[in-house]
Order: C-alpha cells, then structure tokens, then sequence
C-alpha cells in the first residue's frame, strides 16, 4: 500500500526512506513544454483540477494540490517539475527511473525534453537515470538527443519483436507487467544479454518468485515489504533461485532495489511463470 501520493517529492522522500536505491516517476509536458510529474492524461484524479495536462500552463499545474485526496497529511503538496524531483534524488542518493508518459501527439517532444531536463540537472558524476516508455517514439528521440542515458522499454506483455525492438531502440532493459512473465521469456533475455525489471509488484510472495525465476528488477509501490521479502527467501524458493543461471554484470541491470544475487545452472526454460507463482504461494514460509 502507498504511504505518500504518487510522483510527488513526499513520494520521493518515502521511497528513501523505505531503503529503495531507485525511484520511478512517470513524466509529462505542459502546455508551455516544462516536464513535470503526472501520471494521468487529465489532472482530476490526483489535484481535482479538470483539465488536460497538455492544456494546463506550468504556473497552474504547480499550484495545484496533489496531495489532498491521497490523505489530509498530505494537503497543499504540489506537483513537482522534473528539475526539483532530479534534484530531490541526487540529494537523497537515488537514482531515478523517469517513466516519460506523453500526451498524445507530443511523444518525441516529451523524449527529448527529458533528457535536456537531465543534462542540465542531474550531477554528471552519477549514474544517470534509467529512461522507460510505452512509446518508442518517445525512446527513439531520447536515443537521438541522448544515446549515453539506458533506456527500458515498458510492456505488458512481452512484444513478439522484443528483439528487433531491442536492437532499434539500444535498449538497457525491458520492462514487463510482473503477472505474465514466464521463464522461457527471461531465459531468451538473459541469452541475449537484456535484463527484465517487473511492474507493479507489491505482493511480497510475487515478487520472491519473480526474482527467484531470474527477474532482475523490481518497481513496486512498496520498497520495504518487498525489501523484506527478498532478503531471505523462503527454502523452496531459495532453492528455485540457486537452480537459475545468469553472468549479466550488475551495470547492465539497474534494479530498483538490491535484488540477491542469481547463480547456478539454469532452469528448465519452459516452465510458465504462473506455475513458478502457484509454488511460491504453496510453499511459501
């Protein structure tokens, strides 16, 4: 369960300090072209104020509360601006997964103002953020202003040309819905060298079968409860995980949280995810 509301410093704060090392926030443009933290199309949900984001000046969009609905300790919360969330990281010590979520028809305007937001604020001595979408218009054009920053290509399903996608985009990683990835899935990742990070896991026994299967990243709403989970894995699934084989160097996975450590032979690659997941409740201690 949420402690703190979405994409909002507050929400940053408390990722730090439930012990995540990387923080993921979703990205859109206003009107004006000033990248800030928003969710949704529309604004209603988090602020209660009924516009479009794309119709919205920053001046409104950052005097709005996007605090208030989430609970009453939260009144007068704005929405931030990438710039002071970027900030808000370095000086926490995360590092950001900056989800860039463009309204419609703004894809690669909203790619390439994420990364000149980074370049012109996040410390060049720090791993640099982790950039995920929906959209490869939007990884395309954040590949073409900034080809050094990782890119993760999110999905709900894998894509049936993960591949050529891999290959066109120069991807770091993909990022899967945590419910339907299977290990014949992550055993073709791993053979090709591109780590799989899960989304959105906020089931403790979920996410230990996720990692013991060969998931190497995790993006939950709750860093703690699955930090827990994961520091000591159940017998059964400690021995799932010992039974799972990867040699990608931890550089080429930004986990947004400190996964275990993954040896030993690989699993039998076609074993379906969903019956990793029936064991892991069955068994789970």
């Amino acid at each position: 369960m949420r402690k703190a509301p979405e994409n909002t410093i507050a929400g940053i704060d408390q990722a730090a300090r439930e012990g995540a090392t990387w923080v993921e926030f979703d990205v859109k443009l206003t009107r004006d072209g000033i990248p800030v933290l928003m969710h949704d199309v529309n604004l209603k949900r988090t602020t209660g104020y009924k516009a479009l984001v794309r119709d919205a000046d920053y001046q409104v969009i950052r005097s709005l509360d996007a605090g208030y609905r989430f609970h009453e300790d939260f009144r007068n919360e704005p929405v931030p601006s990438l710039r002071e969330a970027l900030e808000r990281c370095a000086m926490l010590g995360l590092t950001p997964n900056i989800e860039i979520k463009p309204c419609p028809g703004r894809e690669r305007q909203t790619g390439m103002a994420v990364t000149e937001a980074i370049k012109a604020h996040w410390p060049k001595a720090e791993l640099p953020p982790l950039l995920s979408s929906f959209s490869t218009k939007s990884l395309l054009a954040a590949r073409y202003d900034a080809p050094a920053y990782p890119r993760g290509l999110l999905a709900n399903r894998m894509p049936r040309d993960w591949q050529r996608l891999a290959n066109r985009l120069e991807l770091t990683a993909l990022h899967l819905n945590g419910t339907h990835i299977t290990t014949a899935q992550l055993a073709d990742c791993r053979d090709a060298g591109l780590p799989v990070l899960a989304w959105t896991i906020n089931h403790p026994r979920l996410a230990a079968s996720l990692v013991a299967s060969g998931v190497q990243g995790i993006i939950t709403d709750c860093p703690a409860t699955i930090r827990n989970a994961l520091a000591e894995l159940p017998p059964g699934l400690q021995k799932l995980r010992d039974a799972w084989h990867s040699d990608m160097p931890d550089q080429h996975c930004p986990a947004l949280l400190d996964l275990p450590t993954v040896s030993g032979p690989a699993i039998h690659r076609r074993r379906p995810y969903t019956r990793l997941r029936r064991y892991a409740m069955n068994k789970w201690a």
